[in-house]
């Protein structure tokens, strides 16, 4: 069972905060995915371990991961604790809107899957526990959906994330042959990839390829590529590139194969959703 403990996003929808508690750890859908936006996650409590990009991080409380729109990525629970966090969307408009651009790089300055996780410590140390308490409580002060005290409080929580890049030297638990196969995968997205062309490459049978991939990533081979190649098109699609160059330039091969995994992933047309 969810219960929903703090809400918050604005009109434009250029933020959405949340504060949620699941009595089990099971009340939600938490199957890998990824957001438009980029993602705040705060730790809170419970015994959970975090996926991103097939890297693994041990969560303890306090705790944040950041995380860039082109991160797949899940939760995993390992008991049947009380499961508690933040989770913070940051819309690009915010950082146009609120002219703090600068502050992307805790997202952006690194290789995808790696040097998400801020820890506890020093979360605690920058003062971030107290921030979010204030900016719940400005929540809690107002029904008015334009907060100006919410919004200076993200941009704030942005400095602060931004000040701890060169304190973060926890690694995640990662198994190297496949992120070699990732890098891989991410190397050649717009080329035509094949299972037999990896196993291939790595020197290594499809059938353990397939077993430890979808361990370390929660994907099969093939979805870990559609996902990737969706993910593609919306890049390029949000850089002005119409939807039928973007699919060919992201490896779909034709504007069909692209809209038979658009509609499959997402229930939608793509012309509606993409721009």
């Amino acid at each position: 069972m969810n219960v929903v403990q703090c809400i918050r996003s604005d009109r434009e929808k250029t933020y959405a905060y949340m504060h949620k508690k699941s009595s089990t750890g099971r009340g939600g859908d938490y199957k890998m995915h990824t957001h438009r936006e980029y993602e705040v996650f705060v730790f809170l409590k419970g015994s959970a371990r975090f996926v991103i990009e097939g890297n693994s991080y041990q969560l303890r409380p306090f705790d944040i991961l950041v995380i860039r729109s082109s991160e797949l990525h899940r939760v995993y629970y390992e008991t049947e604790q009380e499961y508690e966090r933040i989770v913070l969307h940051i819309a690009e408009d915010f950082f146009t809107r609120h002219h703090c651009g600068y502050y992307c790089r805790v997202f952006e300055d690194r290789t995808a899957g790696e040097q998400n996780l801020i820890s506890g410590d020093t979360v605690k140390q920058a003062g971030i526990p107290e921030l979010l308490e204030r900016m719940e409580r400005y929540i809690r002060q107002t029904s008015r959906r334009e907060d100006a005290a919410v919004q200076a409080g993200i941009v704030e929580l942005l400095h602060l994330l931004n000040q701890t890049l060169r304190q973060r030297s926890i690694l995640p638990q990662r198994n190297e042959n496949i992120q070699e196969v990732i890098q891989y995968i991410n190397d050649h997205i717009g080329q035509a990839i094949t299972l037999d062309q990896i196993a291939k490459e790595f020197f290594i049978s499809k059938y353990h390829l397939c077993r430890i991939f979808k361990e370390s990533t929660g994907f099969t081979v093939g979805n870990y590529i559609m996902n990737k190649r969706l993910l593609k098109v919306r890049a390029l699609c949000g850089q002005g590139m119409r939807i039928s160059y973007a699919c060919y330039e992201a490896g779909f091969g034709s504007y069909s194969n692209f809209y038979k995994a658009y509609v499959k992933a997402t229930g939608a047309a793509p012309r509606k959703d993409l721009k």
